[in-house]
């Protein structure tokens, strides 16, 4: 690591494509995982999330020699090995070995219609041993009963497992500034950044929403909702830590958008603006004829201009449109619902404020309307 100030110039460039560029959560290169000296076969490729890397479930269950079993209606995956019992729900930061909790940084959730869970945590709750080789992408787990000679397996580098100290901490001064400008960045998100991604990527809008029935296939767009906040917070930080007063520690590898989002969330969770602390989660909602639509809630709205919930609507062949459900400084009964165009943004309609179920249904319902009637 060297010490460096962020320098203005790459700061705004790199803010730039931050915001510019298409969202995911998949790493540079294939992440590759060994147990006991074999390289597993996934048909979903692992993920790096949080800084946790994350494999398709049964794969790594079945290779630690655990036999598996999977509760649709709880969502909960059980593995028994031994003596030992392990369970893991989907979008839960708890695990449970032998009743016992043990909290995730990472939750299991589902993606590319497979569950992927954190292979570390995973491997653990069995007593394996778990290295990670920075240099080849690699995970390496040694059983607590090897069924491999030693001889087979790959010889681990020193890279130590990524922790929040490869993340940047923030100093409380510039915390505080980040956190003084929430409701920008809020702002921003709503009616610029996200409705950006959107219309740029109009052409895979559809594929990424998922069908209410199906409550798995909401990750896609859950993953583009929260890739693009991440990206809009860390345009913010990186702002922050150019102007600052402190030498922030830059690492010598730090490359590639993505890599500078992860380097940044520390700053956001300190903030208390990272995606799980605003938002309370997506939702996919079916319309006539072929229709999808996405909507995202906000753990709240308190102030007068914010939104609650945003909805992209969409059908197969059509283009994407955008749609918002707002306070109003002079009205604190009613949501105001609004289209971002890529021209601009008005005020359609408005609907009554009541529970949060009837509010989607009421802003679902207006988005198919106007969707309709054009």
């Amino acid at each position: 690591m060297k010490s460096d100030k962020f320098r203005k110039a790459a700061v705004t460039t790199l803010a730039a494509v931050m915001l510019s560029s298409s969202v995911t959560v998949f790493a540079d290169e294939v992440i590759k995982v060994y147990v006991d000296g074999e390289q597993l076969d996934f048909d979903v490729n692992p993920i790096i999330e949080s800084e946790r890397t994350l494999v398709p479930m049964r794969a790594i269950f079945e290779a630690l020699g655990a036999e598996v079993t999977w509760d649709q209606d709880t969502r909960t995956a059980s593995a028994v090995k031994g003596d030992d019992t392990v369970e893991i729900t989907i979008d839960s930061n708890t695990l449970y070995k032998n009743g016992t909790a043990v909290e995730l940084d990472v939750p299991a959730q589902i993606i590319g219609e497979r569950t992927l869970v954190p292979v570390r945590a995973i491997s653990e709750s069995f007593d394996a041993d778990v290295l990670w080789d920075g240099e080849t992408q690699s995970v390496i787990i040694t059983n607590a009963e090897p069924t491999k000679s030693p001889e087979s397996t790959p010889t681990p580098k020193s890279t130590p497992a990524p922790t929040n100290q490869d993340r940047i901490q923030f100093t409380e001064t510039d915390t505080n500034t980040l956190n003084s400008k929430k409701e920008l960045i809020r702002y921003d998100f709503e009616q610029s950044t996200l409705p950006q991604y959107i219309f740029e990527n109009s052409d895979t809008i559809y594929g990424n929403l998922g069908s209410y029935e199906d409550l798995d296939s909401y990750a896609k767009f859950a993953d583009i909702v929260f890739g693009v906040w991440d990206k809009t917070v860390a345009a913010y930080a990186l702002e922050i830590a150019m102007e600052s007063e402190t030498t922030y520690e830059i690492p010598e590898d730090l490359s590639g958008d993505d890599a500078v989002v992860k380097y940044l969330a520390g700053a956001a969770e300190s903030a208390g603006i990272d995606a799980d602390t605003v938002f309370e989660g997506v939702t996919c909602l079916d319309g006539e004829n072929g229709i999808k639509m996405g909507v995202v809630i906000f753990n709240d709205a308190d102030s007068l201009v914010q939104c609650k919930y945003l909805g992209v609507i969409v059908s197969e062949k059509g283009e994407p449109r955008y749609f918002t459900a707002e306070n109003d400084i002079m009205d604190s009964e009613h949501w105001y619902f609004c289209e971002v165009t890529k021209a601009g943004r008005g005020t359609i309609g408005m609907f009554d404020k009541k529970d949060e179920v009837e509010d989607i249904d009421a802003f679902a319902y207006s988005m198919t309307q106007t969707y309709g009637s054009n």
